[in-house]
């Protein structure tokens, strides 16, 4: 009884909260949501009968327009830019982050290290350094260490919200569905170990494919019990303009 009244109050809270503010900050991108309030009482009715973990989103956007707490940066061990969404995360936040970024000393596969997000929507952006895919063993455990790195890193700031790029699965040549798994898999563990702790994770998706591959996913993790149950706002994004690393 004690897990429905709380589910009952989340329910609340998504419809008095969440939808007015993020429709109003998302207006600009063409947000489209999902609006559970036409289907209050059957949704209601899942969150009692299954383990909805609402705490997960999909997204389809650019992440650096995204106004989060924090984004996630899938950076080299330099931390001083690149290619792909590092390189698009530095052009948005506009120089003073590089400047930053050279006080830390780079980073370490696996880790996790925070910096300002400067002229990003973002108030900060988590770096993390995913593995190369070699296909070893190793692989799957420095992925994981990312993902649980960066939201150690967002609870010991006190965030509220944070966006995971795709780590790993452009130029690193991490394939998108083991990759996925790993992602989805670390952070729905991770907020089951922290339940005391209120965190919106959004996983941040390039393109159509990746979207579809991690609500697959999702679904077959049964992270949800059906595609509907995701709250997946389309942000439109430019083609091309954030490709994972």
């Amino acid at each position: 009884m004690k897990e429905f009244v709380a589910n009952v109050k989340f329910v609340f809270k998504i419809i008095n909260i969440s939808f007015p503010a993020f429709s109003s900050s998302f207006s600009k991108y063409d947000l489209k949501i999902f609006d559970y309030r036409s289907n209050f009482f059957s949704f209601l009715l899942m969150c009692y009968v299954s383990e909805v973990n609402m705490s997960i989103q999909i997204v389809q956007a650019d992440i650096t327009k995204l106004p989060y707490d924090a984004i996630v940066n899938a950076a080299n061990n330099s931390l001083l830019g690149g290619g792909g969404v590092d390189g698009a995360i530095h052009q948005a936040a506009g120089p003073k982050l590089l400047e930053e970024c050279r006080t830390l000393g780079g980073c370490h596969t696996g880790e996790a290290k925070i910096t300002g997000g400067y002229n990003l929507p973002a108030r900060c952006v988590i770096h993390t350094v995913g593995p190369i895919y070699s296909g070893c063993e190793k692989d799957a455990e420095l992925l994981a260490k990312c993902y649980e790195n960066s939201l150690e890193l967002a609870k010991s700031k006190e965030f509220e919200s944070i966006a995971f790029c795709a780590i790993s699965t452009g130029v690193y040549g991490y394939p998108i569905k083991e990759a996925t798994e790993i992602a989805l898999t670390t952070v729905n563990n991770w907020l089951k170990r922290n339940k005391d702790y209120e965190l919106k994770v959004v996983f941040c998706c390039h393109s159509k494919r990746d979207t579809d591959i991690y609500v697959n996913t999702a679904l077959a993790l049964k992270l949800v019990p059906r595609e509907e149950n995701i709250y997946m706002p389309h942000i439109a994004v430019e083609e091309g303009r954030t490709a994972q690393r």
